[in-house]
């Protein structure tokens, strides 16, 4: 399967919009903010993949939406 990667560098990374990622997942954000990126892949179309940067010098500001 051939797959597009894109690579993705956002100074606001939103995390928590179809899931409550605070309340549940915040050891997998941890993780994946050591590794210093994470792959999205796009629901509509699974061979179109975002690698997004998590490195600090690429993120400013982080939005949590939580219960």
């Amino acid at each position: 399967m051939t797959t597009n990667l894109t690579i993705v560098k956002s100074p606001i990374i939103s995390c928590s919009r179809r899931t409550d990622i605070p309340a549940f997942l915040m050891d997998w954000v941890i993780e994946k903010i050591k590794i210093g990126y994470v792959d999205v892949v796009n629901p509509f179309n699974r061979k179109q993949i975002s690698r997004v940067s998590l490195m600090p010098d690429d993120v400013k500001c982080w939005v949590w939406l939580t219960i």
